[in-house]
């Protein structure tokens, strides 16, 4: 399975990731934890949830998967997201519960999970940057922003010096093409 690497998490994951929402909504923990055996049994290092997924019920039994089977730290990369309006104490209060959920002192890749124009104020950013100098987030990536959005914020992002967008994720299945600008 191809690998990828994301320089400031300084570990390789999968190219392919599992999606976690439907952990603690439509699967129970015990089928959960059947799911995420299977996946790292065939390569899959790279888990994606939120704290949005069944209320943080997926974070948590994530968390727990982790606990119960500690895989080594690098081995594995958990990305998570959270909901605007993003302002630093929403933000703070957020990774911190999170980070609980998850059981762990570190986000490995934390998702901005939508656009909302408060993304743009300094203060925001500067929010982020300072979790980053802290440890408890490795990186930062955008969830659902267009190209011009993006490109916005990493424009402020530059000017303020501070932590750029490692990672972009938007809706790009099957069923649904959301790459394209807005």
């Amino acid at each position: 399975m191809e690998k990828t690497l994301i320089p400031s998490i300084k570990k390789s994951f999968s190219a392919i990731g599992l999606g976690c929402v439907t952990f603690g909504r439509e699967i129970d923990r015990q089928t959960s934890f059947s799911l995420m055996d299977y996946a790292v049994d065939n390569g899959i290092t790279f888990f994606d949830t939120a704290s949005a997924y069944g209320n943080g019920a997926s974070e948590k039994i994530l968390g727990e998967w982790v606990t119960v089977h500690r895989p080594a730290s690098d081995s594995i990369l958990i990305a998570t997201k959270i909901l605007p309006p993003y302002n630093s104490k929403s933000i703070i209060k957020s990774v911190n519960l999170s980070l609980k959920r998850l059981e762990t002192d570190a986000i490995d890749l934390l998702y901005l999970h939508r656009w909302d124009a408060t993304i743009e104020e300094p203060g925001v950013l500067l929010a982020f940057n300072d979790l980053i100098k802290m440890g408890k987030i490795k990186a930062l990536g955008a969830s659902n922003f267009d190209v011009e959005q993006l490109e916005n914020v990493l424009r402020l992002q530059k000017h303020l010096g501070v932590n750029l967008f490692q990672s972009i994720q938007n809706n790009n299945n099957f069923a649904i093409r959301d790459l394209s600008k807005k």
